[in-house]
């Protein structure tokens, strides 16, 4: 499974060599797709559950979007969109709701008598 896998990887990043990938070919895989994040969905597309993993990264793509970043090392967000309170609100509530927490931060706030 591993191996077809990798496989798969080499064939769709388009490396036409003889050797056949290992663990070395796995780091800076996601690089591979900058800027865009184009050919991200055939590359996943063996993998469990790949559409909620590729919406996820698709955001990292569009938050580090820039032709003179496109070749770093790193996803580094230089520039990050303006968020509005309904945006933040909804944020929070679903970090809150990682730990547990099942009220609005408005109710919390309001209900602490």
């Amino acid at each position: 499974m591993r191996d077809s896998f990798l496989a798969h990887l080499k064939n769709v990043v388009g490396d036409t060599s003889d050797a056949p990938w290992g663990d070395d070919n796995i780091p800076c895989l996601f690089q591979r797709f900058r800027p865009d994040g184009n050919g991200l969905e055939a590359a996943l597309s063996p993998v469990p559950n790949a559409s909620t993993y590729i919406a996820r990264l698709l955001q990292v793509y569009r938050a580090t979007k820039h032709a003179d970043w496109e070749r770093d090392m790193y996803f580094v967000v230089r520039h990050p969109p303006v968020a509005g309170e309904t945006e933040i609100v909804a944020w929070g509530e679903s970090f809150l709701q990682t730990f547990g927490f099942s009220a609005r931060p408005s109710e919390m706030m309001n209900n602490h008598d």
